[in-house]
């Protein structure tokens, strides 16, 4: 006759009521680098996009789909392969992309990003595409 072993977790259950961005659609672009950067303020992610590059930023005490507290910045003319906030100055964002630019976004408090706005300043001179993006420490 064979025992059934009974589950050590059988009295404990999760919490349902669990924080989350629904319906952003992530980048499929392999690459070294992360597809996501954060700050005590915002949470952004590399999405993908058809005809270009784009991220989405979030504020991190507005929760839920896309449209709840998000901005998507679509500029880049190729694939946007780094983001990462600027450690000093929590609304200074950069972005590394396939064309070769690194743009840098100014992303204010209370409305992120407007859709026609440009970067704060464009980084030319790379020949080929920019796969990371690192601030200096000081």
């Amino acid at each position: 006759m064979q025992a059934v072993r009974t589950s050590k977790f059988r009295h404990i259950f999760g919490d349902r009521n669990v924080k989350s961005y629904n319906g952003v659609p992530i980048s499929k672009n392999a690459h070294e680098q992360d597809f996501c950067s954060v700050n005590p303020k915002f949470v952004a992610v590399v999405a993908e996009q058809i005809g270009g590059g784009a991220f989405f930023v979030f504020r991190t005490d507005k929760v839920g789909g896309v449209d709840t507290g998000s901005c998507k910045i679509s500029k880049h003319n190729g694939a946007v392969y780094d983001i990462r906030w600027n450690p000093f100055n929590d609304n200074l964002i950069g972005s590394a992309c396939d064309d070769g630019l690194i743009r840098l976004w100014n992303i204010t408090d209370e409305k992120g990003v407007e859709p026609n706005h440009e970067p704060v300043q464009t980084l030319k001179g790379h020949g080929k595409r920019v796969g990371g993006l690192l601030w200096h420490p000081s």
